[in-house]
């Protein structure tokens, strides 16, 4: 089954798996940075510019930086090696599956980046480790495929008769 006789479904669900996800990762890491940038302003500064350098900070840090992006990209990976490499074992080309499988999450990823003003840098590695990802995932996923069924045949041929 080739790609585009694979069902658009599956890989939709992999790419939406990943990004839910990737954003709840995103979501806990900004909290908790959030959450240590208020503890240190607040214990440095006076309470009337409390708010202000916390504003500050947070814009600086977390909308427009690839702090954010990070651990993000690197959960995402992550995610989507195993959602590839689970799902791609029935395709014909689950090295295309993964590509295509992180070439989507690559591009709804680089939207927000770029909204964001994260560096063109980043977002180029980004895209090259989802990409990646969805290939590696995809090349473990035949080759995993193909080790079943040698060890079904070696179980075929060593079984005693």
């Amino acid at each position: 089954m080739s790609v585009l006789r694979q069902p658009f479904q599956d890989i939709l669900k992999a790419a939406l798996i990943t990004l839910i996800i990737g954003w709840l990762a995103a979501l806990g890491f900004g909290l908790w940075i959030a959450h240590l940038q208020y503890d240190e302003v607040s214990a440095r500064l006076p309470p009337d510019q409390i708010n202000a350098a916390y504003t500050a900070r947070i814009d600086r840090e977390l909308w427009h930086s690839p702090l954010l992006f990070l651990p993000q990209i690197g959960v995402m990976a992550a995610i989507l090696t195993w959602q590839v490499a689970h799902r791609a074992k029935n395709a014909n080309n689950a090295q295309r599956y993964g590509a295509v499988t992180g070439v989507l999450v690559a591009v709804v990823e680089s939207v927000i980046a770029l909204m964001l003003q994260v560096p063109w840098v980043v977002v180029a590695l980004m895209w090259l480790l989802l990409v990646g990802a969805g290939v590696f995932a995809g090349w473990y996923a035949t080759d995993a495929k193909q080790n079943d069924i040698s060890d079904a045949s070696l179980e075929q041929h060593t079984s005693p008769r």
